[in-house]
């Protein structure tokens, strides 16, 4: 596989005088696994809402699947940074996976049995089927986690946006999820926000470091350079079991 899936060319965005992406210049290919690391406020989220289509450059072009991206959104699947789940709201983990099939149902409508289909196909992917009729709330972060990309998967996406999947779950729970991603991305391309430096290299297949500019050859080793060049401070990268991101002393 090696057609693009995707095409940022010379992409500016701006926030009213806040720059949040500068001449940012990237290509997806069919098949890739990216993660996309840098400081918070670095415009990392901006970029996932412009694949979406949910942010307009200022300046420069945005293909995705060769269209708009509006035009492909229906083809892609997100998993948010944060969702708050309401603990009283009685919705189960079969509600929330299908309400990935909202934006493909006409208004008012009833789901249609294609989409229970693929709500029970994306349940079995991520591991949950059998919790299906569990409240939302009464599951683990990492469950939880995996609800949001079975909700994004029943779309049978081509493109997976995924926006710090892993920020609030424990070591163990990151490697399943991850693990997991692995397995998916035979089937799709993936983009992810990662903070986890030294641990998305073991499993991601490139690594774009993003602090208003990219910085991005296609491969998965990161140079001191590109981590100085993005975060304009020391890091050293050091691996212990698991791997760990240290800062060097340095002023702001």
């Amino acid at each position: 596989m090696s057609q693009d899936i995707a095409c940022l060319h010379h992409v500016w965005v701006k926030y009213d005088d806040v720059v949040a992406l500068e001449d940012v210049n990237l290509c997806l290919r069919a098949g890739d696994f990216v993660s996309i690391i840098g400081p918070n406020g670095g415009g990392k989220t901006s970029l996932l809402k412009l694949l979406l289509g949910l942010v307009k450059p200022t300046r420069g072009s945005v293909e995705v699947l060769g269209k708009t991206p509006e035009q492909a959104r229906q083809e892609i699947g997100y998993v948010p940074q944060q969702v708050t789940l309401d603990k009283h709201f009685p919705i189960s983990v079969w509600d929330v996976t299908l309400m990935g099939r909202l934006g493909r149902i006409p208004l008012l409508k009833k789901y249609t049995a294609e989409d229970h289909d693929l709500a029970a196909d994306a349940l079995q992917k991520v591991k949950l089927y059998d919790l299906k009729d569990r409240h939302i709330s009464k599951l683990s972060g990492g469950q939880q986690q995996r609800v949001l990309i079975a909700r994004a998967l029943v779309t049978n996406p081509k493109l997976l946006l995924l926006d710090e999947p892993t920020a609030s779950v424990d070591t163990e729970i990151k490697r399943d999820i991850y693990e997991l991603l692995v397995e998916l991305n035979t089937q799709m391309t993936i983009v992810m926000v990662s903070h986890d430096i030294g641990v998305v290299s073991s499993y991601t297949k490139t690594i774009a470091c993003l602090n208003h500019t990219l910085v991005y050859h296609e491969e998965k080793h990161i140079t001191p350079e590109m981590l100085a060049t993005t975060y304009q401070c020391p890091i050293d990268l050091i691996a212990h079991g698991v791997p760990h991101r240290v800062l060097a002393p340095h002023q702001h």
